[in-house]
């Protein structure tokens, strides 16, 4: 019990500090936070499709190359379509071919 009270003000905070990002963003027209983990959400989908079907490593190797500098976001990777999604961002990539690589869908 005394563990929630000494949670209570750090998530309340963290609260805080969303909203006025969210506020201030919606104010001066310009990104949130929020937004950042989309941005990189889709730069990893792009890295990820780019390291299993050009470079065709294996999948356990491509997510921890991957997440290396930051955790992996969610992703649904289609190995069948040769497609990577970004489950919190909005982009989709597929592999074109060995020269152009990955591109956006």
């Amino acid at each position: 019990m005394r563990t929630l009270k000494k949670m209570k003000w750090p998530v309340m905070i963290i609260v805080l500090f969303i909203c006025l990002d969210l506020g201030y963003a919606k104010l001066t027209n310009t990104n949130s936070i929020l937004s950042t983990f989309s941005n990189l959400s889709n730069f990893q989908a792009k890295q990820i499709c780019s390291c299993l079907f050009v470079e065709e490593n294996n999948e356990d190797y491509c997510k921890k190359w991957v997440s290396h500098d930051f955790p992996l976001l969610s992703l649904k990777i289609d190995q069948a379509g040769k497609r990577v999604s970004s489950l919190l961002g909005d982009k989709k990539y597929f592999f074109k071919n060995e020269r152009a690589g990955c591109s956006q869908d």
